[in-house]
Order: C-alpha cells, then sequence, then structure tokens
C-alpha cells in the first residue's frame, strides 16, 4: 500500500493538501481508511437493517418459484478463496496484470493461453459452480478443449455480459446492493469485469477476482457497480 499526497503551489505555498492511498493501481481517499465511530456505525447497521427487512418484505410478497435452493454460498467463498492470491508476478501475455497461474484450479479448468489473464467470469463461474449451480450442456458449460479455447458454448461461462444475461434468465440471480451482497455473492465492477464477494460483516466489504488476481480485496461502495445475490428460495 502507498500513499499519495497532492496539492497546489500559489505564491510558493503549498495549498489544498490531499492525502490519497494506492492499491495496487487504483487509488482511494486515505480518508475512507479512517475508522468510523461508534455512533457511526450504529446508524450505518440501522440503516442496512431497515432496508434489509424492507427489501426481504418485497421478496416475499412478489415471490416466484426460481432460483437454485441448493446453492451454498459459503462453499463457492472458499473456492474463491483458494484459487486467487494477491499477485506479485505478472500474465504470461506480457502486460502488467498481477497473475500468478500457481494458485489457480489448473487441473479442473486448464489454463488457455488465448485468454491470457482475461478469465474474470471463468473464475467466477467455476466459483458458483462449486458453490452448486448446476452445469448446463451446451449453455453454461466451461470446455476444455485446450487452446482451442473456451468453445461455442463456453461464452456464457467466460464472458462477463453472457454470464449476467444467463443468470438473470435463469433466476439464479437477483439484484443486490452494497449492504446485502454478503459472501459467495455477485459484484459487477463494471460491464466487463466481474469478482465475487468473499467479506461482508456488515464494516468490512471485501471481493477476490481473476483478471487483475486478488483475495480479499477491500472496497467501498461505487455507483457505477452492479450486486448481485444467488437466490436459494
Amino acid at each position: 500500500m502507498d500513499f499519495v499526497v497532492t496539492g497546489d503551489i500559489v505564491n510558493d505555498e503549498i495549498t489544498n493538501i490531499s492525502l490519497y492511498i494506492d492499491q495496487m493501481g487504483e487509488i482511494h481517499d486515505a480518508s475512507l481508511y479512517i475508522p468510523k465511530s461508534k455512533q457511526e456505525l450504529k446508524e450505518i447497521g440501522k440503516s442496512d437493517m431497515v432496508e434489509y427487512l424492507d427489501s426481504k418484505e418485497s421478496q416475499i410478497r412478489h415471490t416466484a418459484p426460481t432460483g437454485y435452493s441448493r446453492y451454498d454460498r459459503i462453499v463457492a467463498r472458499d473456492y474463491a478463496l483458494e484459487y486467487t492470491s494477491n499477485a506479485t508476478k505478472y500474465c504470461k501475455c506480457g502486460e502488467l496484470y498481477g497473475v500468478d497461474y500457481d494458485y489457480w484450479n489448473n487441473s479442473e479448468y486448464p489454463y488457455f493461453d488465448n485468454a491470457c489473464h482475461n478469465d474474470c467470469a471463468d473464475y467466477v463461474s467455476q466459483a458458483m459452480h462449486e458453490g452448486g449451480i448446476p452445469i448446463e450442456a451446451g449453455k453454461w458449460e466451461r470446455l476444455k478443449d485446450g487452446n482451442s479455447g473456451y468453445g461455442p458454448y463456453g461464452w456464457t461461462w467466460t464472458n462477463v455480459a453472457a454470464l449476467k444475461d444467463y443468470m438473470t434468465s435463469k433466476g439464479y440471480w437477483d439484484k443486490s446492493n452494497f449492504a446485502q451482497c454478503n459472501a459467495g455473492n455477485i459484484l459487477l465492477t463494471s460491464s466487463s469485469h466481474i469478482v465475487m464477494v468473499t467479506l461482508n460483516d456488515t464494516v468490512t466489504h471485501r471481493y477476490s477476482g481473476h483478471t487483475r488476481d486478488r483475495k480479499n480485496y477491500q472496497f467501498y461502495d461505487n455507483s457505477d457497480y452492479q450486486y448481485y445475490t444467488i437466490k436459494t428460495n
């Protein structure tokens, strides 16, 4: 973790000094890392609980026969934590993405050279399948046909947009939010990048992912983020 200080120089005086923290290329305001007071945490918890209960009441009123009742989000979380790292190596294709293939599950899901580091959806699909989401032959599966690629039916497994469309159309994913998206559930940081939440204790939120390998990486809410919980009704 590195610190970045910025400021303006006006008439030989430094003004508007700001302190930031650089975490693996992502810049965050250092104030985010200052622990909140006991009262602030209490108010946040109260607000989150009200929002959660309102959401659950709405779900009960509009229950539909979808979801996958045998999904174990803790098993999915543990898989996600086992098969990634906070890499200090770089990917084989020469780009400066932190990747350590020694931590990947290469025995069950062979590495493809043509994918390079772009396997964020593949990694999340693996974790969800480990948690219980079933393979659907020809629609959602990871084909293991060597360096010819993921295969024509692997698109929903390895492409973020296609994976999102498949999971929502099957009724497996439900829209969520920062407070309610707990471990074993899904975060899209953009339309082309997906990770798995691996910690949410209502105070600290962390995710794990691939493309740029990360393990239990702390994050904060962002208006561009999309959250999904995997239905278990």
